[in-house]
């Protein structure tokens, strides 16, 4: 103007530069926990399909081991049973019985293929699921190395990075 001064600065102020880089960085670390926190979910959930797949195989395996023996024991059973009565009701008793171990067997194998589905959406392919699953290791929160605290953390993090986008845009 004719009768004053004007001021104009082409450069941002210095602690505008320093508070945008430390929101910056703020923003950075919440992302990258969050991305850890999200890797040990997926790793968590991973692990917890693989157990499933383990348990299903388990339980398969003991199911069938189970009607085996009952398929010997009925026909053990028929021999003895041509004049008893009371073998005859016991005979009835155990084909009832292999009847039941029969859809036992057929619901742990829905429950088998259903387990090593929700495996494969972790392998990637498909046939990586063919393979005799081992009995797992316990994995506790301490070894995956997520708790509630770190999440209270990355949650601290993304709020301080707000936190100082909100003070740069004043």
């Amino acid at each position: 103007s004719q009768k004053g001064f004007e001021v104009s600065q082409a450069l941002p102020f210095p602690t505008k530069i320093i508070t945008d880089k430390q929101a910056r960085n703020k923003e950075y670390r919440a992302a990258k926990s969050g991305l850890d926190l999200q890797r040990a979910v997926i790793l968590s959930q991973a692990r917890l399909a693989y157990v499933n797949y383990w348990a299903a195989k388990e339980r398969h395996g003991i199911v069938s081991e189970k009607k085996q023996w009952f398929s010997k024991h009925v026909r053990s059973s028929r021999v003895a049973t041509r004049a008893d009565t009371e073998a005859q009701l016991h005979l009835l008793e155990i084909e009832v019985e292999q009847g039941m171990l029969e859809n036992d067997v057929a619901q742990t194998e829905a429950d088998l293929e259903q387990s090593k589905n929700a495996l494969r959406s972790y392998l990637g392919s498909a046939e990586q699921v063919a393979f005799e699953p081992v009995e797992p290791e316990i994995f506790t929160l301490e070894k995956t190395k997520v708790n509630s605290s770190r999440f209270i953390e990355v949650k601290n993090q993304e709020f301080e990075a707000k936190d100082k986008q909100a003070q740069l845009a004043k």
